[in-house]
């Protein structure tokens, strides 16, 4: 797959991320990696969100 046929999806922190790297607790499994807030995950996801 190449360009427009790769579909974006939302960066999300892996679990060690969350606990090791970040201090964070780990989310409910009900509630969504990529909705986490933290300043770094928010610049993360801005960086590579794609220009549309």
């Amino acid at each position: 797959m190449t360009g427009s046929a790769v579909a974006m999806r939302p960066a999300r922190p892996t679990l060690r991320c969350l606990r090791d790297d970040l201090g964070l607790s780990v989310p409910a499994v009900t509630d969504p990696l990529d909705e986490v807030e933290h300043p770094i995950l928010a610049k993360t996801a801005e960086q590579f969100t794609a220009d549309q």
